[in-house]
Formats: structure tokens, sequence, C-alpha cells
């Protein structure tokens, strides 16, 4: 477990005991943004649907001008 979160964490992973759950939470948990998370939490599902609408479209044109912008070439 050691040697598989050095691979995906980087050589400067500390060198922690990693025998339980906790440990491996504790050192992931101490890179997310927690005011991200509350921020979304205090709004409706409503809200976080339309939020994901308008990304989802958002993606859509810049799909569709890029392609333009290929064909025009």
């Amino acid at each position: 477990m050691k040697e598989r979160m050095k691979q995906t964490m980087g050589p400067d992973v500390p060198s922690v005991a990693t025998d339980s759950i906790a440990d491996i939470i504790r050192l992931y948990r101490c890179d997310v943004d927690l005011s991200l998370l509350r921020r979304q939490l205090a709004r409706t599902h409503e809200e976080r649907f339309q939020d994901v609408m308008d990304r989802q479209t958002a993606a859509e044109e810049f799909r569709r001008a890029g392609r333009e912008a290929r064909r025009q070439r």
C-alpha cells in the first residue's frame, strides 16, 4: 500500500504508517478545499443541477466552436 501511494502521490509523501484507511484519508484530506464543498452544499439541488446543465451547454458550445475552427483551416 505504501508503495502504491508513493507512485500516486510522488516521492514527497511523508513516511507515515499507512496501515489504516484513516491514515490514507488523512493524506488526501490536506488537498481538499472544504470551502468549495460547503459552498456547493449550501445551494439547493435545483441550483446545483442548473449549474451542471449550464456547464454542459458551455462544453457543447466549446466543442462546436472547435469543430468550426478546424473546418475553417
